[in-house]
């Protein structure tokens, strides 16, 4: 499902702007909606009905999760390395067209952190993993939508080609933040082989 959500941003941006562009802005919507109820009925029938679940965490142990510092700190993190992707990546059309001089035709090409909450989840919140990735997915749509709402705030106060750096600036705090969730990591592996 993680990976899904990169390869859709990958491949249905651009498949979309391509829609977009030959067919107008309702075509996409159509699209996208078939494409919708052709995943729906084939969840239906191939997904078995028998799979084992576990047990639904409580509203304590689901609230355990807004609780853990570790999980806080991995959610921030991918909304302001999503943010600060889509602070520029919004407006990745524009600036290909207007600055570099790509046609519209020429911008049919385009374009991670998802797997490591479900790890620290299993750590510090057992019992409400599912919770955990759910609010991952919050962030990440979080950080797109803060993203694009920076990028136009850039845009309309700024310049188009001031969205580039504002938005590394935002990834280098992600990444900053990411530094600090490692070596928390490590001291927290240390203390394991110490013992």
């Amino acid at each position: 499902m993680f990976t899904g959500l990169t390869v859709a941003l990958v491949t249905g941006v651009p498949l979309g702007t391509l829609i977009g562009q030959n067919f107008g802005w309702r075509a996409t919507f159509l699209v996208v909606s078939l494409l919708g109820l052709i995943a729906f009925i084939g969840s239906a029938l191939l997904v078995p009905k028998n799979l084992k679940q576990s047990a639904p965490a409580k509203l304590r142990e689901q609230l355990q999760v807004l609780m853990e510092p570790r999980l806080l700190l991995v959610y921030l993190i991918t909304a302001l390395g999503y943010g600060g992707t889509f602070t520029a990546f919004t407006y990745l059309a524009p600036i290909l067209e207007q600055v570099s001089g790509f046609s519209a035709n020429a911008l049919r090409w385009y374009c991670w952190y998802m797997v490591y909450v479900v790890q620290l989840a299993e750590k510090y919140t057992p019992n409400a993993v599912d919770v955990a990735s759910g609010l991952n997915i919050a962030a990440f749509n979080v950080g797109i939508a803060l993203g694009s709402l920076i990028g136009g705030l850039v845009v309309e106060d700024m310049s188009l080609m001031d969205t580039p750096w504002i938005g590394a600036v935002i990834v280098g705090l992600a990444i900053i933040l990411t530094r600090i969730s490692g070596v928390l990591d490590s001291r927290s592996a240390s203390k394991l082989t110490s013992v």
